[in-house]
């Protein structure tokens, strides 16, 4: 079984550091999830079966904007399609460090969501 990883991708429009795209997303989060959708067909090219993706998901542990979680829910969604997704729970994922409080659950029903 041949497997895909991927960590500390961090998804955040982080304002200060990009500019609005005329699709209304900022350029980081535009940026950053067509670097998430390449990894995820270099995985099926590859002949990968399973994504793991490693914690830090979002770069924000207090307060995620919908479009985040919009999109970002979109690409996890699109890459189940041809990948099984792991998510293990990270430090930026989790409110007050505590795994039982986290972000990530927005992709159960999509992925598998690790919380320990």
């Amino acid at each position: 079984m041949k497997i895909a990883i991927t960590a500390d991708l961090q998804f955040d429009e982080q304002p200060s550091r990009s500019v609005l795209r005329p699709s209304g997303l900022s350029s980081r989060l535009e940026d950053s999830i067509a670097c998430f959708d390449w990894i995820v067909e270099e995985a099926v090219q590859r002949g990968c079966t399973r994504l793991f993706m490693l914690g830090d998901i979002f770069d924000n542990r207090e307060a995620l904007r919908l479009t985040v979680l919009d999109q970002v829910c979109r690409a996890v969604e699109r890459a189940s399609e041809h990948l099984d997704v792991i998510v293990l729970v990270g430090n930026h994922d989790a409110a007050l460090r505590t795994p039982r409080i986290n972000s990530a659950r927005v992709f159960a029903g999509i992925a598998e969501v690790i919380e320990e």
